[in-house]
């Protein structure tokens, strides 16, 4: 596979490398959070979809999932 790394500096470009080497080799583990917004517009409609399927199938592989389906984004303090 060939794809493109990016970021603000080299230096955290090669960081996303580093953690992905780590996670293929200690496992990946966290909590993972999902923003639902409810959307109903059918232009948006799709990504709300997509982003639940996701939150369904981190739930299904045994990570601590957080979903939040009120209007408001999650606060940036949010833990």
């Amino acid at each position: 596979m060939v794809t493109r790394l990016d970021g603000p500096s080299a230096e955290i470009a090669r960081g996303l490398v580093d953690k992905a080497i780590e996670a293929e080799t200690d496992g990946l583990w966290g909590r993972a959070y999902f923003d639902l917004r409810g959307v109903t517009d059918p232009g948006y409609k799709p990504g709300d979809d997509w982003i639940r399927a996701a939150s369904e199938i981190c739930q299904r592989l045994g990570f601590e999932t957080v979903v939040d389906e009120k209007p408001r984004h999650f606060l940036r303090s949010f833990r």
